[in-house]
């Protein structure tokens, strides 16, 4: 899959999100993880963050476990949350 062609689309459910994670990243994490990132940061921001982990994976090579997965995921999200915020004071 070319990770540049992914276009961010309308919100994503948890199993949209659980699905995307399947094909860019291997084995998602439990199902309430995507609840959380998605009631915490809404789906299209997790949406990116899905996406950005992916690319990271591939820059790495492949070499990126479960775990870094997801906290990889929730820096990106938060990043992204703290910038938004940031450009809005």
């Amino acid at each position: 899959m070319n990770y540049s062609d992914l276009k961010i689309t309308k919100p994503k459910s948890v199993e949209e999100l659980t699905r995307l994670w399947q094909e860019l990243l291997g084995t998602p994490p439990a199902r309430e993880q995507f609840a959380y990132w998605t009631a915490a940061h809404g789906a299209e921001a997790t949406e990116r963050a899905v996406v950005r982990t992916g690319r990271k994976k591939l820059a790495l090579g492949g070499r990126m476990d479960a775990d870094y997965q997801v906290r990889y995921t929730s820096s990106v999200l938060n990043n992204m949350k703290t910038q938004q915020e940031t450009t809005h004071v």
